[in-house]
């Protein structure tokens, strides 16, 4: 009796998977002319994918692929003959005819309704960094300090707002599969990661989220949430033996940097004043690198004749930090003394305002 309930399982769960697996057709037309179509991954590696890019075939003047495929998944589309990028397409489990022609959108298959979103992000966002160009230009070419704050504000209020859109379009059950690579698209080439994205998913189809990509999905965004504010820094592994508690300062300054960054580089004279000022009063800074093995020798270099006298830790070839999409440097966390993240991407000149006013 148990091998046939066995059997009538397997056969259950064979259904399942099998009816997940749909043909799919695609037909590309060109109208710009353009040779050499290249269908590929939106982001460099197969984290969100699991089917191999489809091949091309060239026939009566459409390009052709065919073959099975169990959730919707997103490719870009360029053309080398005309150095062209089409945009961000959703291939679906059915016949998928594409007519490329040239655009501004992401997503060319979008509605118009998230299309507006997108595009008045963008116009805000190009009129923010339109002042700022005017700023510098008007400052002799130097970027005004007391101006990034605001700015900074400004680019983040432009942000929140396309998200929360987006936020509220999701919740009426539309275009779910073009969400989620939306999602992707912008946590994994962006580097930027927003409150809002996890409102977003939450909100999407259950069977979206249960999908292979779903799932993906889900965890690096489980992952990326441990790094924002109000969490407890995670990095266990790397500042190893270091108690927040314990070390009877008020706060932390965690400094993500390498040996070539030139940017990480410039901060460091500001960071040594901030640091002689401030340290017997209940700062600590924590500096980790990210330097690939060849370089460990020269982060342990500059480490000494800079005189960067407070704690460092390295997390060779980057290997943690790569799993918080930390690829932007300087990247920097300020902690309380309970280890938790009160602010991100603080510059040298605000945590200087900011201890001035709170040590």
């Amino acid at each position: 009796m148990k091998y046939l309930i066995f059997f009538c399982s397997f056969l259950l769960f064979s259904n399942l998977f099998s009816s997940q697996q749909k043909d799919y057709k695609l037909n590309i037309t060109n109208k710009d002319e353009c040779n050499k179509i290249i269908f590929e991954r939106i982001i460099w590696d197969s984290l969100y994918y699991n089917m191999k890019i489809p091949k091309l075939i060239y026939k009566n003047h459409k390009y052709i692929s065919q073959g099975k495929i169990d959730f919707p998944q997103a490719f870009k589309i360029y053309s080398e003959d005309c150095n062209e990028n089409y945009g961000i397409y959703i291939l679906h489990q059915r016949e998928n005819t594409i007519n490329l022609k040239s655009t501004k959108s992401l997503f060319p298959q979008a509605d118009e309704d998230l299309k507006n979103i997108l595009n008045n992000f963008e116009i805000e966002k190009d009129k923010i960094y339109k002042n700022i160009s005017n700023d510098v230009k008007s400052n002799n070419n130097i970027f005004p300090s007391e101006k990034k704050i605001y700015y900074d504000q400004a680019i983040r209020n432009n942000e929140d707002k396309r998200d929360s859109l987006i936020y509220e379009y999701t919740k009426k059950n539309k275009d779910p599969y073009l969400i989620i690579w939306y999602l992707i698209y912008k946590i994994e080439n962006d580097w930027y990661y927003s409150s809002w994205y996890k409102k977003i998913f939450d909100s999407l189809p259950n069977d979206t989220k249960r999908s292979f990509t779903g799932k993906r999905l889900s965890n690096k965004i489980q992952t990326l949430e441990k790094i924002q504010t109000g969490e407890k820094f995670p990095f266990e592994t790397i500042i190893k033996n270091y108690n927040f508690k314990n070390s009877n300062k008020k706060y932390t300054l965690i400094d993500f940097w390498f040996s070539h960054c030139g940017p990480c580089l410039g901060d460091f004279p500001k960071y040594k004043e901030v640091y002689t000022q401030y340290k017997d009063k209940g700062l600590e800074i924590i500096g980790i690198s990210t330097d690939q093995t060849k370089n460990v020798d020269d982060w342990k270099k500059v480490i000494k004749e800079k005189n960067l006298s407070w704690l460092h830790f390295l997390d060779e070839n980057g290997t943690e930090t790569k799993k918080y999409n930390i690829n932007a440097f300087p990247t920097t966390f300020l902690l309380n003394s309970e280890g938790i993240i009160i602010k991100k991407n603080i510059s040298p000149e605000e945590l200087e305002s900011f201890l001035e006013k709170n040590l």
